[in-house]
């Protein structure tokens, strides 16, 4: 008995795939033939070319409860657009005044408040954007110093009364 080898290349198959493969098998039982037939996934990955920043819903819903006042969300949206991988915060409220066209008070007032709620934390001498919010960068493709930064990174949220906001581990 022969035996003839198919081999497809993509999932999930097209209709003349599957036509391809009902006639395969007619001609099989036709000619008294074995027919084997391979079918495999396609393995081109997905990418994304946008910048991006993950962002936990459970622990977002908490933020949106606060009392955020539009420049603070103004600033928390212009620190998404420029932290680094590890939600490392590397520029100054000068540069972020000049950036967002705010005032340097107003930039010190707002980011102090930021800080206050937990949203941007301190640690060893740096700012990190909260990592139970808001992460940079697929943990897993992370080198180790990137993920212990935003291991550093985690807090939870206070409210104005000081009172703290448990948020769900997201490490």
């Amino acid at each position: 008995m022969n035996t003839k080898e198919i081999y497809i290349d993509e999932l999930p198959l097209s209709k003349g795939d599957l036509k391809d493969v009902e006639l395969i098998k007619k001609q099989a039982e036709d000619e008294k033939l074995t027919a084997t037939i391979h079918i495999k996934a396609d393995k081109r990955k997905a990418t994304i070319k946008e910048e991006f920043v993950i962002a936990y819903t459970q622990n977002l819903r908490e933020l949106a409860e606060l009392k955020i006042s539009p420049t603070e969300l103004k600033i928390i949206a212009y620190i998404l657009e420029i932290m680094e991988f590890g939600n490392l915060i590397c520029l100054s409220q000068k540069q972020m005044s000049i950036n967002l066209g705010i005032s340097k008070t107003n930039i010190s007032y707002h980011y102090n408040k930021l800080k206050d709620k937990g949203i941007l934390i301190e640690k060893d001498g740096h700012t990190y954007m909260n990592s139970k919010i808001f992460q940079k960068g697929l943990t897993h493709s992370l080198k180790t110093e990137l993920r212990d930064n935003l291991k550093l990174a985690q807090g939870n949220l206070k409210n104005e009364e000081g009172e703290e906001i448990k948020l769900v581990n997201t490490l």
